[in-house]
């Protein structure tokens, strides 16, 4: 590597060094209709950490902890203005015995989400389609039916390992 590219190098690394925020702690957007417990309140700060500074992370807690909820009302601050541009789909992957659970999740917490969970005969439409809906659901066989062709789309990617 030759100096002029080492020197870039440094310069890029110190200047994305500097763009990191230690402290990202917004509000829980008033699209999200519960109290988040404590910890709740914690697990979206920290999804709003990760996407503030680009990171890629894992919101892991045992079952019944609110994991969906947390998850929700962090696609509520991304939609709003955390994501800082236009807002995309998203697309949570998850067991096949939870999708359903995504979608009556956000109905009582994410009213205004329009959610979608694909069924196994019309998932082959959704590279097509994926502006139909905020949220895509599928599980995790329907993902390797399309998975290739969603590779080139710019979205949100969750995985939820319920």
């Amino acid at each position: 590597m030759c100096s002029s590219d080492l020197a870039d190098t440094c310069e890029r690394i110190e200047r994305r060094a500097h763009e990191i925020q230690t402290r990202v702690t917004p509000a829980v957007p008033d699209t999200i209709s519960a109290a988040l417990r404590p910890y709740q309140t914690e697990g979206f700060h920290f999804l709003c950490y990760l996407s503030t500074n680009r990171f890629g992370g894992i919101l892991a807690d045992d079952m019944g902890l609110g994991k969906t909820l947390q998850t929700l009302a962090w696609l509520a601050w991304l939609r709003s203005s955390g994501g800082h541009g236009p807002a995309l789909p998203s697309l949570v992957v998850c067991p096949k015995s939870v999708a359903d659970n995504w979608r009556n999740e956000s109905q009582r917490f994410y009213t205004s989400l329009k959610v979608r969970v694909w069924s196994p005969a019309d998932v082959q439409s959704l590279p097509a389609l994926a502006g139909s809906a905020d949220l895509h659901v599928l599980n995790y066989n329907q993902l390797r039916t399309v998975g290739e062709s969603l590779a080139d789309r710019k979205s949100t990617r969750l995985n939820s390992s319920h």
